[in-house]
């Protein structure tokens, strides 16, 4: 017999799932941290962790959700991340709490963040060019297949990427980026890529001692015919680049 529920219960369910999976991708080879509490409580440590914005909003949460803190532990939660958080609840399940249109419920349901997104290890790229300035900076260009279709191998995007690397100060200044399909299709890219985490223009360096390596973070929208019934694929994806 078919399990029937109203329409407010499949309203809160829907957000909750929409909000985790729509903000953030889990990284599954990661520890992901969990701290639930009950309702109508919140942690001490939370109000020296987030904004006032954010805290008021996680304090009013907590009156119909079991909250699960555990993303503020995560080590990838950082002021852009704290920024969006508090953007998607202000428009989806915090805004619905305050209109009365999400209550709590008997049990009390489970409201969790993940903060982790995948980063993809290329091993494959391509050297496209080299231009060295001096013995230690050199100036490059180098190419890779950073994301293929799961439903569709064919459905494949390039990113290329030009820099220039300082080898003794390990230090890497990058000058563009420009993700593209391989085959067929079409990629609207955010107006900005993210460089090791914090978002920054070109014209400064990034110190990548000890790691030498470089993580591009980007975002956009992938259409592609082989994708299914031809629908737009939202994608934000990271990936690294081995500078030596």
């Amino acid at each position: 017999m078919p399990i029937k529920m109203d329409k407010n219960r499949i309203i809160r369910l829907s957000l909750i799932t929409f909000f985790i999976f729509s903000c953030f991708t889990l990284l599954k080879a990661q520890a992901i941290h969990t701290l639930r509490v009950p309702v109508d409580s919140i942690p001490d440590f939370v109000k020296q962790k987030v904004s006032p914005e954010l805290y008021e909003i996680l304090e009013t949460m907590s009156h119909v959700y079991i909250m699960d803190y555990g993303f503020l532990m995560d080590e990838n939660f950082s002021k852009e991340k704290e920024k969006e958080i508090t953007e998607g609840l202000q428009q989806g399940v915090y805004k619905l709490i305050k209109e009365g249109k999400i209550t709590k419920q008997n049990p009390p349901e489970v409201f969790a963040v993940a903060t982790a997104t995948r980063v993809d290890a290329i091993s494959d790229w391509k050297l496209d060019f080299l231009y060295r300035i001096d013995k230690d900076i050199q100036f490059c260009k180098k190419s890779a297949v950073v994301y293929t279709g799961e439903q569709s191998p064919k459905a494949q995007l390039q990113a290329e990427i030009w820099y220039v690397y300082d080898k003794n100060k390990k230090k890497v200044l990058p000058l563009k980026v420009h993700v593209s399909p391989v085959n067929g299709g079409t990629f609207s890219k955010a107006p900005s890529f993210i460089f090791n985490d914090k978002i920054r223009e070109t014209g400064e360096y990034i110190d990548v001692k000890g790691s030498g390596l470089l993580i591009v973070d980007f975002s956009g929208l992938f259409q592609h015919e082989d994708l299914p019934e031809g629908k737009p694929e939202s994608m934000r994806k990271k990936f690294i680049i081995q500078l030596e």
